[in-house]
């Protein structure tokens, strides 16, 4: 047995070798076979290689050229691989059936697919199709607003009371309510006996006339809006002699006690608030305060607005609006809870009636 290449020219592009093997009839199995792979190994050009046994060869089968394949690299990619798989070309029945099985769903999962999504088989190797599972759909945004949180209340306060020069206004909006201020001096009430009405009567109309522009009247503030009431209600002027001033203050006594009454329930009532006021801060104001904490909500202050208005937005609920008014010889201390819808429009009027502290010359 001899080898022969042929190694002529080939037109561009064709790099396959020829090579004639003579076999001689002594050449047993074996010796072909190593002859076989001897060519294989001293084949440089691998592009392709055709074993072409010589003309006159006594066997047929090993007349026909054997036309060998260049080795092929096989990428890592599994999936390319199992893409790859070529299918049944004979049977058409088969190839319907694995193409129906690939694409059914995962069944391993409860709504039949991995993870709630089906996996189509893919139309290019190595790329996924993932869709949506059947009834699911895009997650909507939540509106976790509280009402707390919706459109704010406003507050409009306005301070009607008879004293106002050089005054200084302070007014916040509380989520809860607040200690009252400390009273100093404790409101004595008005004398409502008839001789000692008739005493005080004489003072004030003749030896101590009050023009009005003194931070500390005469008997107080209280006194003066009893004594002007009276006025009023008798009609008249003061006298302006010792000798009249008497009998003036004998008829005045009847005028004046039913408005000194009046004034001392009222002073009355006002402790009554403030008292209640305390025992309810001290019972409520930890929770109270502990929950507005924990809605986001804080004290808020009032500004000034249009007509000398206090105003303020706030959320929705229960607030207590508290503030005060100082001046020259008077301290006025509201505190008034309110509750407010959302969007909605609040006015409140503050006087000394509805004050719950009154201090000084009062």
């Amino acid at each position: 047995m001899s080898i022969e290449n042929d190694r002529t020219p080939k037109p561009k592009g064709e790099t396959s070798c020829i090579a004639r093997v003579r076999y001689s009839n002594t050449s047993t199995p074996a010796a072909m076979l190593a002859s076989l792979l001897l060519l294989i190994a001293a084949s440089a050009p691998a592009s392709g290689l055709t074993v072409q046994p010589e003309e006159g060869s006594k066997s047929s089968a090993e007349q026909a050229p054997v036309l060998l394949d260049p080795p092929r690299t096989l990428k890592s990619d599994t999936r390319l691989a199992a893409t790859a798989t070529p299918k049944s070309v004979n049977n058409p029945a088969e190839s319907r059936s694995d193409v129906d099985q690939e694409n059914q769903p995962d069944k391993t999962s409860p709504d039949g697919g991995g993870n709630g999504e089906v996996r189509i088989q893919p139309f290019l190797p190595g790329t996924t199709i993932v869709q949506p599972a059947a009834g699911r759909s895009e997650s909507q945004p939540v509106d976790q607003l509280s009402g707390q949180q919706a459109a704010p209340a406003s507050v409009y306060v306005s301070i009607s009371v008879p004293h106002r020069t050089k005054a200084v206004d302070s007014f916040t909006a509380f989520p809860f309510p607040v200690k009252p201020p400390k009273i100093f001096k404790e409101i004595l009430p008005l004398p409502t006996k008839i001789k000692a009405l008739k005493g005080m009567l004489v003072d004030t109309g003749y030896t101590t006339r009050f023009s009005g522009d003194l931070p500390y009247p005469p008997g107080g503030w209280r006194w003066q809006y009893a004594y002007q009431a009276a006025l009023r209600h008798k009609g008249g002027g003061v006298p302006h002699t010792i000798l009249q001033m008497y009998g003036w203050a004998d008829q005045m006594a009847n005028y004046i006690q039913p408005e000194v009454i009046r004034l001392n329930e009222a002073e009355e009532r006002r402790k009554e608030r403030y008292d209640k006021a305390v025992v309810e801060y001290q019972k409520t104001y930890f929770e109270l305060q502990n929950d507005a904490t924990r809605k986001g909500l804080f004290a808020v202050n009032f500004r000034t607005a249009r007509k000398g208005l206090l105003a303020v937005r706030i959320p929705a609920g229960t607030w207590w609006i508290a503030g005060s008014r100082k001046l020259p010889g008077l301290f006025y201390y509201w505190q008034i809870p309110v509750t407010l819808a959302a969007g909605t429009t609040e006015s409140i009027q503050l006087t000394e009636s509805n004050a719950l502290v009154i201090q000084g010359g009062w």
